[in-house]
């Protein structure tokens, strides 16, 4: 789908309505090595101009993301993101941007109502599940001074961080 007059989310994915909820789902069918930052970014922009009530990141892929260091990108790009916007730099970010879901080890969600998953044991079920986790845990949680981040730039520091190592 593609929408005008946003700044990075000309370019959605999926956009379902679930009973009145907005889900925006984005599919990566690259290897999770080759997802980089600035896509990871996008997904965030997208989502932030968008305003779902589920942000869904789905990987396809069977691969375990924890295993390869996906989960912990994803949350360096929200962190760098959140820090230099945070009222108090100075403090420690939560080391769980990213909760697991309790039931289903292989998908996260955290901050904004976002979930990064892979596709497997099938999309279908793993999109369920999200959907099934918000309702049990996210639905009623009230984001308060949820401000507008720059992931695009935080992605971008983070390469030449990246570079310079």
């Amino acid at each position: 789908m593609r929408l005008g007059d946003v700044r990075f989310g000309e370019d959605y994915d999926v956009i379902a309505n679930l009973g009145g909820i907005m889900v925006y789902v984005e599919v990566k069918s690259s290897a999770p090595s080759e997802v980089d930052d600035r896509q990871l970014a996008m997904f965030f922009e997208r989502a932030q101009e968008l305003t779902p009530e589920i942000a869904i990141l789905m990987v396809d892929t069977e691969s375990d993301l924890e295993a390869v260091g996906f989960f912990k990108r994803v949350e360096d790009v929200m962190a760098e993101a959140i820090i230099p916007n945070s009222p108090h730099p100075d403090l420690p970010l939560d080391s769980r941007i990213f909760r697991p879901d309790r039931e289903h080890p292989g998908i996260r969600y955290g901050r904004r109502r976002h979930y990064i998953c892979n596709s497997e044991p099938r999309i279908l079920t793993q999109l369920q599940r999200c959907v099934r986790n918000f309702h049990r845990e996210v639905r009623d949680v009230v984001e308060l001074g949820v401000e507008q981040l720059d992931f695009v730039a935080a992605a971008e520091r983070l390469a030449v961080r990246q570079r310079a190592t």
